[in-house]
């Protein structure tokens, strides 16, 4: 992952993507925030990267800790990332994000879908949203990873992250 950083480098603001200006449905405008400078290093507040080094990650955890020939981290530690820690009656659904389904609960750094999580996929999914409508999931069962760069409105992110979802299971039909 040679390319994502905490913050955006001087020099890299090129490549970040432009925003949707304005959701269509709602009218509501959507700026991006302003991620030229991390509040904290951790990957849920300013961590910025390209599709090529999300897909490299969702390979990484889709081949059990292995990428491009080498390995990053013990196949262990890669079950431990997806299996999900939550007690099987825990209800997560107050902890989702909108548009996520109450059928998912958490691995390390991960959400995974317990089972029939009211769309097309496998137990054992796993997934995670960033800023401004970018995801990516992983199904170990289907030896799939999609990512998915858009930079969207808040209000349109869960319909986006959802038709992509059905049109990828439908395609495996």
């Amino acid at each position: 992952m040679t390319a994502t950083t905490f913050g955006l480098p001087a020099g890299r603001r090129e490549r970040y993507a432009g925003d949707a200006l304005v959701e269509p449905a709602t009218g509501e405008r959507w700026p991006l925030p302003d991620l030229s400078v991390a509040r904290f290093d951790w990957g849920g507040s300013g961590l910025v990267g390209t599709a090529a080094d999300y897909l490299a990650f969702v390979r990484m955890l889709l081949a059990r800790g292995a990428v491009d020939g080498g390995r990053v981290l013990a196949p262990a530690s890669v079950d431990l990332m997806l299996a999900d820690h939550l007690g099987p009656g825990t209800d997560a659904g107050d902890l989702h994000r909108p548009g996520w389904h109450p059928g998912y609960g958490f691995g390390l750094g991960v959400a995974v879908r317990r089972g029939g999580a009211g769309e097309p996929g496998s137990p054992g999914e796993v997934t995670w949203p960033g800023a401004a409508g970018t995801f990516w999931w992983a199904d170990p069962r289907e030896d799939l990873g999609v990512v998915v760069m858009a930079h969207v409105p808040y209000a349109a992110q869960a319909r986006i992250r959802s038709a992509v979802h059905d049109l990828v299971y439908d395609a495996l039909r």
